[in-house]
């Protein structure tokens, strides 16, 4: 496996138990986290089985295109889901509504 893949996986982890710890009610803490080693679980069958099904009936350019088109996709959809969760969250725009008084003026 890349290197450049590995570095993605860790910070992916960290994020996501974060973001359940911070966002989630104590109750649903456990079961969210079980989801997350799901989620990873069926995205690795996935995409194991349909990039074999792609080499077996084609070749590896094929696969690597299937792949390539899969992770845009997966990022649009993803970068999509984040747009709409932050616009709809309580802290949207926290950034840009943080006021300038701490800040020395220059």
């Amino acid at each position: 496996m890349p290197v450049a893949a590995r570095l993605a996986v860790t910070p992916l982890y960290i994020n996501s138990y974060l973001l359940i710890d911070q966002e989630l009610p104590a109750g649903v803490k456990h079961e969210a986290n079980a989801w997350v080693a799901v989620g990873n679980d069926v995205g690795y069958i996935i995409g194991i089985t349909l990039g074999g099904l792609l080499i077996a009936s084609n070749d590896y350019s094929s696969a690597l295109t299937g792949a390539g088109l899969a992770g845009v996709l997966l990022i649009a959809v993803a970068l999509r889901a984040l747009s709409r969760s932050v616009v709809g969250s309580p802290n949207a725009g926290l950034a840009a509504t943080v006021e300038q008084e701490d800040v020395p003026a220059t």
